[in-house]
C-alpha cells in the first residue's frame, strides 16, 4: 500500500468467519454460542485517526452485523432503513457514543443435530437457551413464545471467561437468569417480528421451471 500511495487514505477493516472448535468442551465445529465460536476478530485502521489514539483495544460488545453499516459510514452512504447493526467509525474516532449493553445472540445452523440457540450476552453474563432443531425448519419452528427450552446455560464472564461452569441451575443466580430469560425472549420475538414484515414487504418471486433452465444454459 505504501509504495502504491494507498496507506494514507485508505482504511482497513479486518474480520474473519467465527471460530472452530477443536476438541474445547468435548466438541468439535462452530456453532455453539460460547465466546471461542462465537466471537470474530475485529481490527480497524483509520490512518486519520491521531496517533495517540491508535493501538487502542476497546470493550465494547459489537457484532459482525456492525460492520455493514461502518463501510457504508465511511463511504458516506446512508444505510437503508432495515440494515441491522451500528457504525463503529464514532469508537474508532474516540468519540464519546451511547452504546449497546447487551447483545442477542442465535444460531439457527440445525444440520449435524445442532440445537436452534439463543441467548444475549452482557459485559459480565451470558445466557444461552437451546430447542431441538429441524433440519429444514420454517418461520413456525423458531418462534419459541410458550416453549420451554431443552437446555440452558449461564455464565459469569467475570469469574469464569472461558464458559465452564454452567450457572443456571445454581439458586443462587436465579434472579440474573430470570432476567435474561425475559431479555432473550423480548429480543426473540422483536427479530421474528422483524423477520416477518421484511418478508411481506419483500416477498420472495420462486423462480420457474423454464427460467431455471434458461439459467443453467
Amino acid at each position: 500500500m505504501r509504495q502504491r500511495d494507498f496507506d494514507q487514505n485508505t482504511i482497513i477493516l479486518f474480520g474473519s468467519d467465527h471460530g472452530l472448535l477443536m476438541g474445547e468442551y468435548g466438541m468439535g465445529g462452530k456453532e455453539l454460542l460460547v465466546d471461542l465460536s462465537a466471537k470474530i476478530p475485529s481490527i480497524i485502521h483509520d490512518p486519520r485517526v491521531p496517533k495517540a489514539q491508535r493501538g487502542r483495544e476497546l470493550d465494547h460488545l459489537v457484532s459482525s452485523l456492525d460492520y455493514t453499516r461502518t463501510i457504508l459510514d465511511y463511504a458516506g452512504i446512508e444505510a437503508p432503513l432495515q440494515m441491522e447493526g451500528r457504525s463503529l467509525r464514532p469508537l474508532v474516532e474516540g468519540k464519546a457514543t451511547p452504546w449497546r449493553e447487551e447483545l442477542f445472540l442465535e444460531s439457527l445452523f440445525t444440520l449435524r443435530d445442532n440445537p436452534f440457540q439463543e441467548g444475549i450476552r452482557t459485559p459480565r453474563w451470558k445466557y444461552i437457551r437451546m430447542y431441538d432443531g429441524v433440519t429444514s425448519f420454517k418461520e413456525a419452528h423458531v418462534d419459541f413464545q410458550g416453549r420451554a427450552p431443552e437446555f440452558e446455560m449461564l455464565f459469569d464472564l467475570e469469574a469464569d471467561p472461558t464458559e465452564h461452569h454452567n450457572l443456571a441451575t445454581d439458586p443462587k443466580h436465579a434472579a440474573i437468569l430470570a432476567q435474561l430469560r425475559e431479555k432473550t425472549a423480548t429480543q426473540s420475538i422483536a427479530i421474528n417480528q422483524r423477520r416477518a414484515d421484511y418478508m411481506k414487504a419483500n416477498p420472495v418471486q420462486p423462480r420457474t421451471v423454464a427460467a431455471s433452465k434458461k439459467a443453467m444454459k
